[in-house]
């Protein structure tokens, strides 16, 4: 069976080339149809924009899903993303050629429909513009080639989203509502939607009104602007002979103000050309640079939160591991307790039993701390070793109430922080003998018993330790390597001073 991580051949639950658990591709494949389901109730009762954001999760943990694939981009072929839609339906084919894949017939049904395809292209490449004219402020410009977009891809919700903002920053909010509610009928739930009607709401309880249609200029319809638009009527692009016989109609104009239009066109695009261009394209191509550079960024924290979710996953199963491992082994000694029967323990030994089966672990340590094995009999050592198995769950028990020890004596004083002190150091001192070593509880037990030492004044013994476990640690330069730097520095900038 190969493994869904490293890709290579081993029939082991435990992949033990790249160590991962082959049953967390079931939970990640769980988690996807989760989303999937929940997305596909949101697209019924009409949440498109939610169910669009729950389908990018989904694949997010399950890339190869085609019903995923194929939902979103009937999602996004509704909204008007039609570039979208066709490269989500043909990554789902290059995943699965088979002839029952809806994508086939999706794709199909697109191409088959030449005219509308090109004109939700033609959409999208003015929408493209009108967002250019509306960084640079030409709202006018832009909501020509908005108005012209919408025309063309009736469902786009992108269009009628920008059209009603240049419209409330003209304060046309009539046209702008109107637009809005375009989308609602395409995707009544959409999250801005309920920002942009708040918006319109807030200006007119501020006094604002609605602009009147003489203080706006409309470009729209201005017969240079129409021919600045590639496609200033359908029929004429997508038919044959009929339509070429449209032309321009206003040749009342005089030949003097066709000539002198052309001409302050001439300049005003040499001037745009001289002096705004080169500013524009390089501002863009920054925003390129950024807009790459934050992807990649965000790419990477995914793929690292990935692997934090697995290896999570993976330190949660060993912990259940662990768990029923210990379970068996106090069923066990149970068992051997009650064969025992008449066996004569130790008083120690006794007390230790009582203590393990309390689940009080670090009081097991101090018990078996005061117990001599080799003085045991053989029944007696059998059952030391069962109790010695559990000492690292009370080595971390241990290290957890020392560190507690240690920072409330920081906020005491006099003799209850001495006796804080000396307890912090009695169980941090055993947690790192029964811990096992360059663990991350061993290297943290290691540093705290340092800090408890500088503490109590020890510091040439606080030094001591701190420089030993420097020239163990091997990652230099991090977080923990640079608490034993300061430990180290406070340690002997104390023995300095004393001198």
């Amino acid at each position: 069976m190969r493994c869904p991580f490293c890709g290579k051949h081993s029939d082991a639950n435990i992949c033990p080339f790249c160590g991962m658990d082959k049953s967390l591709e079931a939970k990640i494949r769980h988690t996807a149809d989760r989303f999937y389901r929940e997305a596909y109730a949101r697209v019924t009762s009409g949440d498109l924009s939610t169910a669009a954001d729950l389908l990018e999760k989904a694949l997010f943990y399950n890339g190869k899903d085609t019903r995923t694939l194929n939902l979103l981009g009937l999602i996004r072929y509704r909204t008007g993303e039609i570039g979208d839609a066709m490269r989500l339906w043909e990554r789902s084919v290059e995943l699965d050629e088979r002839r029952d894949n809806k994508a086939r017939g999706y794709l199909a049904d697109v191409r088959k429909r030449e005219t509308r395809l090109r004109a939700k292209l033609e959409a999208v490449r003015l929408y493209n513009e009108a967002l250019e004219q509306c960084k640079s402020g030409s709202l006018d410009y832009a909501i020509a080639r908005l108005k012209k977009a919408g025309s063309l891809s009736r469902h786009n919700v992108r269009v009628q989203l920008l059209l009603a903002l240049c419209y409330i920053e003209q304060g046309r909010y009539k046209a702008a509502i109107a637009c809005l509610d375009k989308v609602k009928r395409v995707d009544p739930l959409h999250p801005v939607l309920a920002r942009y009607r708040k918006w319109i709401t807030d200006l007119a309880e501020q006094g604002e009104t609605d602009a009147e249609d003489d203080d706006i200029q409309d470009v729209s319809e201005t017969h240079s602007i129409r021919q600045a638009l590639t496609e200033p009527d359908l029929n004429e692009i997508f038919s044959s002979g009929k339509n070429r016989r449209v032309r321009l109609r206003n040749w009342h104009t005089t030949l003097s103000q066709i000539g002198m239009f052309i001409m302050g066109a001439a300049c005003m695009f040499a001037f745009i050309y001289t002096l705004r261009i080169p500013d524009e394209l390089s501002r863009l191509r920054q925003e390129v640079a950024d807009m790459r550079e934050e992807v990649a960024q965000k790419e990477e924290a995914a793929a690292q939160m990935q692997q934090d979710m697995l290896k999570a996953q993976q330190y949660e199963y060993e912990a259940e591991q662990r768990n029923t491992e210990l379970k068996r082994q106090v069923d066990q000694l149970t068992q051997d307790l009650d064969t025992m029967g008449a066996v004569d323990l130790d008083d120690a030994l006794a007390r230790a039993v009582i203590t393990y089966l309390n689940g009080s672990y670090s009081d097991l340590i101090i018990e078996l701390d005061l117990i001599d094995r080799e003085s045991l009999t053989e029944d007696g050592k059998k059952l030391y070793d069962i109790l010695a198995g559990a000492l690292n769950a009370g080595a971390a028990d241990l290290y957890e109430s020392g560190t507690e020890d240690f920072f409330a004596a920081q906020e005491a004083d006099g003799e209850e922080q001495e006796k804080l002190l000396s307890q912090a150091y009695l169980k941090l001192n055993r947690a790192s003998s029964h811990l096992e070593e360059e663990t991350h509880e061993w290297w943290m037990a290691s540093y705290y018993l340092g800090c408890v030492l500088y503490w109590q004044g020890q510091y040439q013994e606080a030094q001591t330790l701190a420089q030993d476990l420097m020239n163990r640690y091997w990652n230099v330069g991090d977080e923990y390597y640079n608490l034993l730097v300061s430990l180290n520095n406070d340690a002997e900038e104390a023995l300095n001073g004393g001198q």
